[in-house]
């Protein structure tokens, strides 16, 4: 009954809302407009700003726009109204949002009210007072709708940003991805206000100053100021931040032997009574033995005087102030963590300052599975810790509109055809991207595309395979980040309508069969004969021996050639049958299509009759041996091929050369 109740209160409040915008939008366009000119004259007849008012108009004009986003979101609302799993309290929060807006509506009462200025404007014997009137309230009406679309616009940003993290699953966690200043400590810190659980925030900003204990309190009081402290935003414009930063340590070490004592004494005190119970493990021995999970060549331990102590294998017990700060780091976040309170949601902004990357893996898993009962949200810019969290929902940080307060947040689509963290580290890119082969970035093809397109941001994903899945994945996300990702792969025996497909898809294969193929180019070689053998001009020779050299790797590449075919042919068949005869007779119709022979000798037929042509063009398309680069090494210079990607990055020429060569298709979609 209360969750029907909700329900109709937020559809009433909606349509106070579209009634509101609506009369704005009659105000706007029948009497603003529509009027102007007699609202222009009255400025000019008394003096009145007209500079004010048409930033004023101005921002009407642009508040007016906002009218469409609104009524989309209000849609949306109503939409989701008709939903059955909806909590109690996210209706209760909904609800609670938008009622806080009703001091900003508006009526019908407006628009009577300013018809009757303008009715007494036509008239002939208006007096002062009445323009006067007339002036102020419409620079009071324009002012109070700019509150009212602001005011709505941040709800807007607000709700939808909850909607990305209210409905958490079982042990899901949430991890926001941004740049430096991308909004996502603010974020977090207003989304807090409305998440309606015990809320922990553990700041970027970290102080772990200690000094030895000189008392103990024995009460409550210190372990109530450290989780104030958890649920308070900690942004650095507080103006008590620094105080409290400097005492944060040493308000956690305190609340931890303070809880340690009231234990051990409540325990004692059950067994002098002989009141029997189960053991138990304080908060502080729980971090102690976490942390030693984590640190495992060194222990801590308390010493009943008020101190914590570490002892190592090999060494003498030393004071917890000499530890390093990545092993304070260990004990600080174990700490807060385990004192959270039950069912808390867990904000961490840079979970991975002080530590090392092996630890920062290896201690979150630990305390994740230590608080399963708390929903963790990290912050973080660090791409390969936000792929380290699995079962994680992941949101992007775009933007933050600091005085509108707004976020420009959205979650990143599970697709497993493109490595999370690759997808992520390639979010934030004002280029296009451009997918190649390679396995990293000192492949050739990385090399080559960086010189040749530097107005693209160059990802090599290994084979031709992953560059396919990469550029489909990555387009497909469109509406995320609002970039676009082409591919380029090798020729190798790709079939003519796989070519004419994909390059429909923004993938586009080479004219040759291999990459390095393009150094044996004769303008290439003939450059390099130039630079590095100046005393010789000879390059039909140089050519005679790449001739050579292919002659005699003939039948090895039409060996490799029917393998590749057969293997293409045969992976990208699909079994079919009910019974074990079915998926022979299927085995055997597909083996049907694969005759080895006819490869074989089709291929060497063709490799042979470009040796006895000396078609060097040819050689060039269909040759896939990537030895006859390494015959330049010994022709022309050593390292042949690093020495022409030096080369082709210092001359503008040869980069233009070789893109309408081999990559006009580029050029013309591009």
């Amino acid at each position: 009954m209360e969750i029907d109740n909700l329900k109709q209160a937020i559809k009433s409040f909606i349509e106070r809302i579209s009634l509101s915008l609506s009369i704005n939008e009659k105000i706007y366009n029948d009497i603003i407009n529509f009027e102007f000119s007699k609202i222009s004259a009255l400025c000019e007849r008394h003096g009145y700003p007209l500079a004010e008012l048409n930033r004023q108009k101005t921002l009407y004009d642009n508040l007016i726009i906002n009218i469409h986003e609104i009524d989309k979101f209000n849609k949306e609302i109503l939409d989701n109204l008709n939903k059955k799993d909806l909590s109690i309290q996210y209706l209760t929060l909904l609800n609670s949002e938008l009622q806080s807006m009703s001091q900003y509506f508006i009526t019908n009462e407006s628009i009577n009210y300013i018809n009757s200025y303008f009715a007494q404007l036509d008239s002939l014997s208006v007096d002062y007072q009445v323009e006067n009137s007339l002036y102020s309230y419409l620079i009071q009406l324009i002012s109070e709708n700019a509150n009212l679309f602001n005011v709505y616009m941040q709800k807007i940003s607000h709700l939808r940003a909850f909607e990305l993290v209210k409905d958490t699953g079982e042990n899901e966690n949430v991890v926001i991805i941004g740049a430096n200043g991308s909004g996502k400590s603010s974020f977090s810190r207003n989304i807090s206000s409305i998440l309606g659980k015990s809320i922990v925030i553990i700041s970027a900003q970290k102080l772990f100053q200690f000094q030895r204990l000189q008392q103990i309190p024995i009460d409550d009081n210190i372990l109530n100021d450290v989780r104030s402290f958890q649920q308070s935003a900690k942004m650095c414009k507080e103006a008590d931040f620094a105080y409290h930063l400097q005492n944060d340590m040493q308000n956690l070490i305190q609340a931890l032997i303070s809880d340690y004592i009231q234990t051990s004494t409540r325990f004692f005190k059950s067994r002098n009574e002989q009141i029997t119970g189960k053991n138990i493990i304080t908060i502080l021995e729980q971090v102690f033995q976490l942390w030693h999970e984590i640190i495992t060549h060194r222990e801590l331990f308390y010493d009943n005087k008020g101190n914590i102590k570490v002892k190592g294998c090999n060494c003498k017990e030393y004071d917890f102030i000499q530890l390093s700060d990545g092993e304070k780091a260990v004990f600080y976040y174990a700490s807060h963590i385990l004192l959270a309170q039950e069912n808390s949601y867990i904000i961490i902004d840079e979970p991975e300052n002080h530590l090392n990357f092996a630890v920062v893996n290896k201690m979150w898993n630990i305390l994740e599975q230590r608080r399963p009962d708390c929903v963790f949200m990290y912050l973080t810019h660090n791409i390969n810790f936000a792929a380290s969290r699995v079962n994680s929902r992941k949101l992007w940080m775009k933007s933050y509109n600091q005085s509108k307060t707004t976020w420009d947040i959205v979650k990143l689509p599970n697709d497993n055809r493109i490595p999370e963290s690759l997808y992520m580290e390639l979010l934030g890119s004002q280029q296009k991207i451009l997918f190649c082969e390679g396995d990293d970035n000192s492949s050739y093809d990385y090399k080559l595309y960086s010189s040749l397109f530097p107005e693209f941001t160059i990802k090599p994903v290994k084979g031709h395979y992953q560059v396919i899945q990469s550029v489909r994945a990555f387009n497909n996300s469109f509406d995320v980040h609002g970039n676009m990702a082409i591919g380029i792969i090798d020729r190798d025996f790709h079939d003519e309508d796989e070519i004419k497909k994909w390059k429909s898809e923004k993938i586009f294969s080479l004219p040759i069969c291999e990459i390095e193929n393009i150094f044996l180019d004769e303008k290439l070689i003939d450059e390099a004969i130039k630079r590095f053998l100046p005393k010789s001009n000879d390059l039909n020779s140089i050519k005679d021996s790449l001739f050579a050299y292919f002659k005699k790797n003939i039948e090895t590449q039409a060996i490799i050639y029917a393998r590749d075919k057969a293997n293409s042919i045969l992976s990208s068949s699909l079994l079919i049958g009910k019974d074990i005869s079915e998926l022979v007779d299927t085995i055997t119709n597909i083996s049907s299509k694969v005759d080895l022979e006819e490869l074989y000798d089709k291929k060497k037929n063709l490799l042979e009759n470009i040796n006895n042509t000396k078609d060097y063009a040819q050689l060039i398309e269909k040759s896939n041996s990537k030895g006859l680069c390494a015959e330049l090494n010994k022709l022309i210079v050593q390292d042949y091929k690093e020495r022409m990607i030096l080369f082709i990055r210092e001359r503008e020429d040869l980069q233009k050369y070789l893109k309408e060569k081999y990559f006009s298709e580029i050029d013309e979609n591009f």
